[in-house]
């Protein structure tokens, strides 16, 4: 009931009280079920996401370090609930300013990934996009460039040309190349987001502004 109660206090725009709640449901699901139990994972995993919402990433890094490991340990090294976890902990080092970690925990991701859905999974290709943005922050445009040229391949295929979620990759893909010192291929790129948003929202909506 607590953890209910919390995820009702999430919708409310709570933070706080969601994370008072799950902190007493962390402390019983310690005493009945042990330190290591995948419901322990769980309510450690919402836990830092509260923290999260409350702009606390200190904090909920290790929550979410803690229940990587529970994840390890019920799961194996090469499970997609592992590789939930692995996000997770890698936005955690985001939010911190440590982009080399993150792009690390990504690379095992993709991994992971790669693995279970095979290469060319829309999943893959989300993963291929934060990856991108991890080597955005660690100042290498050329690795970003082609990480984002073959999440484009898979959102098309999976997406079709005209798709919004190709707007966000084309957008991200042209500022590779502007950084790349390439303005007239980023121009290109653009007007072909400038489409796709103006038949997706209209010519007066504010994505297209």
């Amino acid at each position: 009931m607590l953890v209910n109660l919390a995820n009702a206090y999430s919708d409310l725009g709570d933070p706080q009280g969601k994370k008072i709640l799950l902190g007493r449901a962390l402390k019983i699901q310690e005493l009945h079920y042990g330190v290591d139990h995948f419901e322990v994972a769980r309510t450690l995993t919402n836990l830092a996401n509260a923290y999260g919402d409350l702009g606390d990433p200190q904090t909920m890094k290790p929550l979410l370090e803690r229940a990587l490991k529970i994840k390890e340990l019920h799961y194996g090294t090469d499970h997609f609930e592992l590789a939930k976890s692995l996000v997770n902990v890698a936005n955690a080092y985001s939010y911190l300013g440590d982009h080399q970690t993150m792009k690390t925990l990504l690379e095992r991701v993709l991994k992971i990934q790669e693995l279970l859905y095979g290469v060319d999974h829309f999943e893959v290709a989300k993963t291929l996009t934060n990856l991108a943005n991890a080597y955005s922050y660690l100042g290498d445009p050329q690795t970003m460039k082609t990480l984002l040229e073959r999440a484009l391949r898979i959102q098309e295929l999976h997406y079709g040309p005209n798709h919004f979620e190709m707007a966000r990759t084309l957008t991200n893909l042209a500022n590779a190349y502007g950084d790349l010192g390439d303005p007239q291929t980023k121009k290109t790129l653009l007007e072909i987001v400038l489409k796709i948003q103006e038949l997706h929202y209209g010519v007066d909506h504010f994505e297209v502004v």
